[in-house]
């Protein structure tokens, strides 16, 4: 009997592995449809999930898988903003993981900000340039690159609104913090100033906050200390409801500071121990050296020399701690004050040299990042120069080969001009030719046949004179007829001139061949060229056949033909 057997633990394992990819590969599809052609807020927070699910994945197989059938998936559904997305995805993951793929990760940067730039996707491009930016300043260190790029990305964010992108918060405050870096204040302000009045996500509430207090911050340092209380209470005001205890604690040490420095210590001092109080909470030594410092000043000026100690004392260990070396600027001063009203001096002169030491660092540190930033300008420049002069030279090269070009052109046109002038010359020549060949035929047929009519004519009336002879005799009718054959002076001329058109040439080869020639000699050969019998030359001519014979006898001598010669053929050869 067949029974259906039962399947074991590896089979039933194996079998919910596939069911569970199966089911995780549907819930990723449809995650991915929910993304498909939105815009860019309506899918904010599931990209962000998804950016983090990339960035915090530790197998970086498994993230460039992730990345790469997104993108495929972005590209079969035509959602050319997602594909680009996620390809800066892919490239945070590189930045982070693989830092030293510089070229990779430039070349994928410069990718998406042309593609973007083409396919007219101002928020992917404007995130792209942050994004290369920071790459610039912070991994590769050089800040004018950066620069370079936060004005484009600026130039980006204008027509922008925080609503539509939310990010551009984040980017603004990058670009004043560029400029604060290298403290040109005036610009810091000028991209911090723009942050405040926009509404802001939660995501994007920590770069908010960092740009206010950098604000108030940059308005102190310029020695404005009501727009620096301004925005530091604005700030403080932006916190509490949130009940954001750390930025309140910090936007306190900077109001207790602004007081400070206004010599108001009554108010100061309380605001500077709510910021010690919460930077020791928060294990921000660094912070809380920063009020500690202040206070034990304030408590020298007041004469209250243990507090003062023991807050300078703290502030020392808070100091170290932290390992922000730049704080000893501040820090140095006030030991050296301390160990002198206790009557320490050698201490306090270790302390005031130390002074000298720890400015003299952060002067060369602050002159190095100029010089570097100088260096990486004029290089900058010089590249651009270089890249200018092969512009330049590429746009010279192409003028002077379109100029040759042209030329070329013109050159051929003008060929071609000549050239079809000259057909239009050669046929009208042609034609003309044509014509005149036609016209010269024609003359030419026509004196053939005056020629022909005046031989036959000749012909038939030495005909007729004949068997008139023969019937009547010699009588006075058939003189006259005899007188009109004959060629006499006037109709020679006529003659000759059809002879000529016929024959061209003929006469004046009779002159050569047979020197001394004589006009009527001349006349018998023309008339034997014609085929004339030696009775029609007789009667042509007006004299004896006997007076035709002696003729041909005396051109036979001069021209030395043998006595078998015929004239008839002698001629007609000639």
């Amino acid at each position: 009997m067949y029974a259906p057997s039962i399947p074991g633990r590896k089979q039933v394992f194996l079998l919910t592995l596939l069911l569970l990819a199966g089911w995780l590969r549907l819930a990723g599809q449809s995650r991915f449809d929910s993304l498909l052609h939105k815009t860019y807020v309506q899918r904010e927070r599931l990209l962000w999930q998804i950016s983090d699910e990339v960035h915090f994945q530790p197998d970086s197989a498994r993230a460039f898988r992730f990345t790469d059938s997104l993108y495929a998936f972005a590209t079969q559904h035509g959602d050319e903003a997602l594909a680009l997305e996620t390809m800066l995805y892919k490239i945070w993951y590189l930045r982070n993981r693989y830092p030293r793929q510089k070229d990779r990760i430039l070349n994928m940067l410069s990718q998406v900000i042309s593609q973007s730039n083409a396919d007219g996707i101002p928020l992917v491009e404007a995130k792209a340039h942050d994004m290369l930016a920071e790459y610039y300043w912070f991994d590769i260190g050089n800040y004018e690159l950066a620069l370079e790029q936060y004005q484009q990305l600026d130039h980006l964010l204008q027509p922008i609104s925080a609503e539509e992108f939310p990010d551009k918060i984040q980017h603004i405050f990058h670009i004043g913090s560029a400029y604060f870096h290298f403290k040109d204040y005036k610009k810091a302000i000028q991209y911090y100033r723009t942050i405040a009045p926009m509404k802001v996500r939660d995501r994007f509430a920590y770069s908010y906050k960092h740009a206010i207090n950098s604000m108030a911050f940059t308005y102190q340092e310029i020695g404005n200390l009501d727009s620096a209380g301004y925005y530091w209470n604005f700030l403080k005001a932006f916190c509490e409801p949130a009940n954001d205890s750390t930025w309140i604690g910090i936007v306190a040490g900077n109001l207790g500071y602004l007081e400070y420095l206004r010599g108001h210590f009554d108010k100061a001092i309380p605001q500077m121990q709510v910021c010690i109080n919460r930077a020791v909470m928060d294990q921000d030594w660094g912070l809380a050296a920063g009020s500690l410092m202040p206070l034990a000043d304030i408590y020298f000026i007041q004469g209250k020399l243990a507090a003062a100690e023991s807050a300078a004392l703290q502030a020392k260990k808070y100091v170290e701690r932290s390992g922000q070396y730049w704080r000893n600027k501040n820090l140095f001063p006030l030991l050296a004050k301390l160990y002198t009203v206790k009557g320490q001096h050698l201490l306090a002169a270790r302390y005031t040299d130390s002074i000298v030491m720890v400015m003299d660092s952060l002067n060369r540190a602050s002159r190095e990042l100029m010089m570097t930033r100088a260096l990486q300008k004029e290089a900058i420049n010089d590249q651009k120069a270089k890249l200018i002069e092969i512009e330049n030279s590429r746009k010279l090269t192409n003028l002077r080969f379109n100029g040759l070009l042209i030329l070329a052109i013109i050159i051929v046109l003008v060929g071609v001009y000549l050239y079809r002038n000259k057909r239009r010359l050669h046929r009208q020549e042609q034609v003309l030719k044509e014509l005149q060949l036609k016209e010269t035929a024609k003359e030419l047929s026509m004196a053939q046949r005056q020629l022909q009519d005046f031989t036959r004519n000749i012909a038939e009336k030495n005909k007729l004179i004949e068997n008139l002879e023969e019937q009547f005799g010699a009588n006075k009718l058939l003189e006259e007829l005899q007188q009109s054959i004959l060629l006499t002076g006037k109709d020679w001329g006529r003659f000759r001139e059809l002879f000529e058109q016929v024959y061209p040439g003929y006469l004046q080869r009779l002159n050569e061949k047979i020197p001394g020639i004589s006009p009527s000699e001349i006349r018998l050969m023309a008339l034997a060229k014609l085929n004339f019998s030696n009775k029609e030359m007789a009667a042509a001519l007006g004299v004896s056949s006997q007076a035709i014979r002696v003729t041909w006898h005396r051109l036979r001598k001069k021209a030395g033909l043998q006595e078998e010669m015929r004239l008839e053929e002698w001629a007609s050869r000639l």
